[in-house]
């Protein structure tokens, strides 16, 4: 299985000479066609040969053919009901090491947390399976060992659904279910919630609720720790917060993290695994990496050992400021000031906006950002 990538903005069919056609194997042979060129060039993946001549001949740097590795119906690990979603592959966590999950949503990250967890158990696609033919299918492999060992070893869950704990219970009635008045005042200080112990968790904010799933979890001295998005809804002095946290936990620990902030995942965790494949159909796990190369190779959207490409172009974060281009002034906003009954007081100053910028509000939570933004879309 192969992969054609065409290049729209460097394809130039009109000051080329069609070498990609010209030079094609599968072209010169009467029966079949791969290359059709016209407004750009189109590549046929399904006659292509993989032979990579035209990507040698193309005067622009235009394509790409990348030969896909093969999913097997052998490698399925698990499969939800007759044409469900299915997974190939799983990583596997290591003592003293935060392992990373990266990918799109509706990849299979969150499933893969809830097979090694062990709250979902491997079917290998298949309606009934037993645990010789699981140990069957992992033989060889380092992560047999995990799991042989997985029914002896203590396990904590943080789900990335929070809403069922928004629940009308006391925040300390709830976390004295998972351990003792001292371990949650300790930790809440850490993950700085002390002040919110005394409310109902129907009443937190979603960084304050996520905070307090995040020490629900760790209350327990558990062997393994799985974090579902543990970052959510948190600013980023709060995600550098609770980072330092989940790194100080894992020592000595196992430790698996789900997050789509790259910045952080890469402060945070050791090693990763990218997730690729089709949204909500498959998805496909690559080999370890370190935390550094992982990241970049999910930026360039290839993965060099694998030879997969799991995006057509690179994610470039390179926006060079030019004021010429910046367009005319679309609206402004004198300075104002807002005062609420909480004793909160906002002071922003004038602005204005212009055609094709894009203004970004950044600070903690609770500085008035929301405030911000309501206040100055009303006088727009």
């Amino acid at each position: 299985m192969k992969l054609a990538i065409i290049h729209k903005e460097k394809c130039k069919p009109l000051v080329c000479g069609h070498e990609c056609k010209k030079y094609c194997p599968v072209e010169k042979k009467d029966a079949d066609s791969c290359v059709v060129v016209d407004s750009k060039a189109h590549i046929d993946e399904n006659t292509c040969v993989g032979c990579a001549i035209c990507v040698k001949r193309c005067p622009f740097g235009a394509i790409d053919i990348i030969n896909l590795p093969s999913v097997s119906e052998d490698d399925l690990v698990h499969r939800y009901r007759d044409n469900g979603f299915a997974l190939y592959g799983l990583p596997t966590p290591k003592e003293g090491s935060v392992l990373g999950l990266l990918g799109r949503n509706g990849i299979g990250k969150s499933t893969a947390v809830k097979l090694l967890s062990g709250t979902e158990k491997i079917n290998l696609g298949k309606k009934e399976v037993s645990d010789e033919e699981i140990k069957k299918f992992f033989k060889g492999n380092e992560i047999l060992r995990y799991f042989e060992s997985l029914d002896k070893k203590k396990v904590s869950y943080k789900p990335q659904n929070l809403s069922q704990l928004a629940v009308d219970v006391k925040v300390t009635d709830l976390l004295l279910e998972r351990g003792s008045k001292k371990d949650i005042l300790k930790l809440a200080e850490r993950l700085g919630v002390s002040h919110v112990l005394e409310n109902k968790m129907n009443k937190l904010s979603g960084g304050e609720l996520q905070k307090i799933a995040i020490l629900a979890a760790s209350l327990s001295d558990s062997d393994v720790y799985f974090f579902d998005e543990p970052l959510a809804f948190l600013d980023i002095g709060e995600r550098l917060r609770v980072s330092d946290f989940i790194k100080e936990l894992g020592k000595g620990k196992s430790v698996v993290v789900v997050e789509h902030d790259l910045l952080i995942l890469g402060y945070l965790t050791d090693y990763l695994n990218i997730f690729f494949g089709g949204q909500g159909a498959f998805g496909t796990v690559s080999g370890v990496k370190s935390s550094k190369e992982g990241v970049n190779a999910y930026l360039k959207g290839f993965l060099k050992e694998e030879n997969m490409r799991i995006r057509d172009k690179a994610l470039s974060f390179n926006f060079t400021k030019n004021p010429v281009m910046s367009g005319a002034k679309i609206a402004e906003w004198p300075a104002f000031d807002l005062k609420f009954a909480s004793g909160f007081e906002l002071k922003v100053d004038a602005g204005e906006i212009h055609e094709n910028h894009v203004i970004g509000i950044l600070g903690k939570n609770g500085t008035g950002k929301t405030s911000y933004g309501r206040r100055t879309w009303h006088t727009l």
